[in-house]
């Protein structure tokens, strides 16, 4: 997977985000055949979000379950997200790319969070 999906920032660079649900959908629709341009690595076979039920029947060790997070604890990307920073409790600096990113996490305060003080 990671190397489809590096195959696929390579081949149309921009914001990681869409291009990994891109490939998340693509292995979705697979049901476990293959993976985008890489025949051998399968796809998923069944996806179950959050308690739903599964999209279709497989065994657990063929079925992606996951849960989204709660979009107002860890937003991604928001412009806005310094207001709300007593709330957060991750924050993905999405919807830019480089030295973008390191100027969302600096508005929430977050850059400098984990730097080593002299």
């Amino acid at each position: 997977v990671i190397l489809q999906l590096d195959a696929r920032l390579k081949k149309h660079p921009a914001a990681d985000q869409p291009v990994w649900w891109e490939l998340f959908n693509d292995l979705m629709q697979s049901k476990g055949d293959k993976c985008g341009d890489f025949p051998t690595c399968g796809g998923l076979k069944c996806v179950k979000l959050c308690g739903n039920t599964s999209n279709c029947e497989a065994p657990d060790s063929d079925t992606l379950s996951y849960c989204a997070l709660d979009p107002w604890k860890h937003p991604t990307g928001w412009t806005d997200a310094a207001e709300h920073r007593d709330e957060l409790i991750t924050y993905h600096a999405n919807w830019a790319a480089g030295l973008d990113k390191v100027g969302k996490l600096k508005k929430v305060q977050l850059w400098d969070m984990c730097q080593a003080k002299p």
